[in-house]
């Protein structure tokens, strides 16, 4: 409703300035984990705009951004020359095919030669749509291990993005299917079942790799997976497409510490309630937590990071509760222990709002001056 319109900014205004102001320009706390997205573009073109619109794939970088990790854009000319960055833990490569965003030509013998080492040496390795393809070349098999069985949708005849009014016009979208985590997915993978309606621009079948979840468009036929394939000393995922809803986000962010073998690192900071995430910013002592579409007002949150910065127990102070709240002029006062901020303890968030905390040295209850 455009009559909405000015209050909704005002509202969106005041909210990020009470956090701006919060955080005071500090560096967000984040793992040792460092994710390089690959394409043909690199830093030229990184975090493209309207990803929704004109190269759909690309939503799927939306969900790192909510990742405490560090991310990156490097082009595939780039590892061809100099090979994968030393500071790398994870390459992700995410397009339809035939696209700038997989790479398609820029998939060189250079390119392709420097990213099988990095998995065999001890890497990890996310494809989604069609990564790794060169034309009608899937690259590397081997390491992802799959077989690659072609185009199945009209869509992945043609190039996706033109930048034409036109070609979006005459698009025909991809068939969908649904994702579903098998019965024996891995255990690290508990409390999800629904991975999300992935598109289906080309159809794999497994070589070696270990199929996690599966599922097929009932009117196409087309088929759908998750794979994950250990090469080497190293580890590869595949998802046969990509999807913007809070479980794939989830599904997407599991599998990157899996690959990273690095998973024992989201207990220090990490929100496993699907549709919640959550924010730390040391130098400020504010901790965020955002109940985006968690299926309630309860959010786990399992945050060791805090214990080890401010000791045990860790004192904090609910500074806001949310837009439709005020700034609260008698705050809150928390006790969190160190067992419990490992575990996982539950905070009240309403759906579709953030909580801010302001945490309290040690010996500091009442954030007096």
């Amino acid at each position: 409703r455009y009559d909405q319109f000015g209050p909704t900014l005002r509202r969106i205004h005041d909210e990020f300035d009470i956090a701006h102001g919060a955080i005071n320009g500090t560096p967000a706390y984040t793992h040792d984990l460092k994710l390089y997205i690959v394409n043909a573009w690199g830093k030229l073109r990184a975090w493209p705009r309207s990803g929704w619109i004109n190269n759909p794939s690309q939503t799927a970088n939306a969900h790192l951004t909510n990742l405490p990790i560090d991310v990156e854009f490097i082009s595939l000319d780039k590892i061809a020359s100099e090979g994968v960055p030393d500071d790398a833990d994870v390459l992700f490569n995410v397009g339809e095919p035939g696209t700038a965003w997989s790479g398609d030509f820029h998939w060189t013998p250079a390119a392709v030669q420097k990213v099988r080492r990095f998995v065999e040496q001890g890497g990890g390795l996310i494809g989604i749509d069609a990564p790794a393809l060169n034309d009608e070349k899937f690259v590397l098999p081997e390491v992802f291990g799959l077989e690659y069985q072609g185009r199945v949708s009209k869509a992945a005849e043609r190039e996706l993005y033109h930048g034409k009014k036109a070609v979006y016009e005459k698009l025909v979208k991809p068939p969908r299917a649904d994702l579903r985590l098998k019965q024996d997915a891995p255990g690290w993978l508990e409390g999800l079942s629904e991975v999300g309606s992935v598109q289906t621009n080309v159809a794999v079948q497994p070589d070696g790799a270990t199929v996690i979840a599966e599922g097929s468009d009932k009117e196409s036929g087309n088929q759908a997976l998750a794979a994950l394939n250990e090469y080497g000393e190293g580890r590869a995922a595949y998802i046969t497409g990509n999807e913007w809803t809070p479980t794939y986000g989830e599904f997407m962010k599991r599998l990157i510490y899996h690959v990273a073998g690095k998973r024992n690192a989201m207990q220090r900071l990490n929100s496993p309630t699907t549709g919640a995430y959550v924010y730390f910013y040391p130098e400020s002592n504010i901790l965020f937590v955002y109940n985006h579409k968690a299926d309630n007002d309860q959010v786990t949150v399992r945050a060791s990071a805090l214990s080890k910065t401010y000791g045990d127990p860790v004192h904090a102070q609910c500074i806001y509760e949310g837009r439709n709240t005020a700034v609260p002029t008698d705050p809150e006062t928390y006790e969190w222990q160190r067992q419990d901020l490992q575990q996982g303890l539950t905070l009240s968030v309403p759906k579709g709002q953030v909580c801010m905390y302001e945490m309290r040295p040690k010996g500091d209850k009442t954030g007096g001056e």
